[in-house]
């Protein structure tokens, strides 16, 4: 369970970093989930992909910087401790900056590392009491928080969540809610106003599973809903437009395949039927969006780790393989920052 790769099969430019309460991004606020809507602000114009898995070197903290027109920058010496970050076990907090949360390095852990607007990664945060150690995924909901939604360690297959409030402070675990399957390798995509609700979908038990849950705005998981398209885990999510997500990529228990279908989610949290998929399939890559109404994947393994990306246009539609830039991994993570 611990070589990533085999595990599953094993604006535009702005120097405005002010708070974006109060405005708008040319849409009115949604209301999706319990708590209501949030205040509209300016999505992410950048993103950061950081940490991963090298065969043969080991977990890293290596990261590359993304740019408001999907361009992948070179690697940039990391801090913090190397690891593998699970399935995209990143998020947008605060509106503009990003957290790295848990994943393996010699062992499961729970420390975070928290990014600047400008992309800057901090050195670890330590763990806080009462949260489980273990791979994760992450997303955002209620505008300018995050939450860590289920994941893998030793002691199984786990349901439990944690809130990260717009501060980057994680909260004690909240215990997996019934009717909600734990899971590993799921993907958390955005959907709704700017970072408002996010969709739990797909995942391993270690089974393919296949099913989505509603993160409400209030960080509160709803109830396994019976999927559409293929069950995979170890994809990813990322959104594009306004109000719309996709998710792409993973792979089922070995020896299943490794896919590079795609899924659409519309605004209200419906999943669509696979779309065929274009680039390399593989696992254990990592998504953001960029340029405000775009999404990027990028890295992973099928069989050996690549650095490939592929970017989301405003249609949703994946674009073939983007010639990587930085050292090829798998086990990464994303997250949208800045503005």
């Amino acid at each position: 369970m611990r070589d990533i790769k085999n595990k599953l099969t094993s604006s535009k430019n702005t120097s405005n970093i002010q708070t974006r309460k109060g405005k708008s991004f040319g849409y009115q606020v949604l209301g999706f989930g319990a708590g209501g809507g949030v205040a509209g602000y300016s999505p992410t114009q950048i993103g950061i992909f950081a940490f991963g898995t090298i065969s043969g070197v080991g977990k890293v903290s290596t990261s590359n910087l993304v740019n408001s027109s999907g361009v992948v920058g070179t690697d940039v010496t990391g801090v913090g401790t190397g690891r593998g970050m699970g399935f995209n076990a990143a998020a947008t907090f605060g509106f503009d900056k990003g957290i790295f949360a848990f994943g393996e390095s010699s062992d499961f852990t729970a420390i975070t590392n928290l990014v600047s607007n400008a992309g800057v990664v901090a050195t670890d945060t330590a763990a806080v009491s009462g949260v489980t150690a273990r791979y994760t995924t992450c997303g955002g909901y209620g505008g300018d928080k995050a939450i860590a939604f289920g994941g893998y360690n030793p002691s199984g297959y786990l349901g439990i969540t944690n809130l990260i409030n717009d501060a980057g402070v994680v909260a004690a675990d909240t215990a997996k809610a019934s009717g909600v399957t734990g899971r590993t390798g799921s993907m958390i995509v955005p959907f709704g106003e700017e970072n408002s609700n996010s969709l739990v979908v797909y995942g391993n038990t270690p089974a393919a599973q296949n099913m989505s849950n509603i993160i409400s705005t209030e960080g509160v998981v709803a109830s396994d809903v019976t999927g559409v398209g293929t069950a995979r885990g170890g994809g990813a999510g990322c959104r594009y437009n306004v109000g719309l997500g996709v998710a792409a990529y993973g792979t089922g228990v070995a020896p299943a395949p490794y896919y590079n279908i795609s899924n659409k989610v519309n605004i209200s949290g419906v999943v669509a039927t696979d779309t065929s998929g274009a680039g390399t399939a593989r696992t254990g890559a990592g998504a953001c969006g960029y340029g405000g109404d775009k999404g990027i994947f990028g890295y992973g393994a099928p069989s050996a780790e690549t650095s490939v990306t592929n970017l989301v246009n405003t249609s949703g539609v994946v674009s073939s393989d983007v010639t990587g830039v930085g050292t090829a991994r798998t086990s990464i993570a994303a997250a949208g920052i800045g503005t």
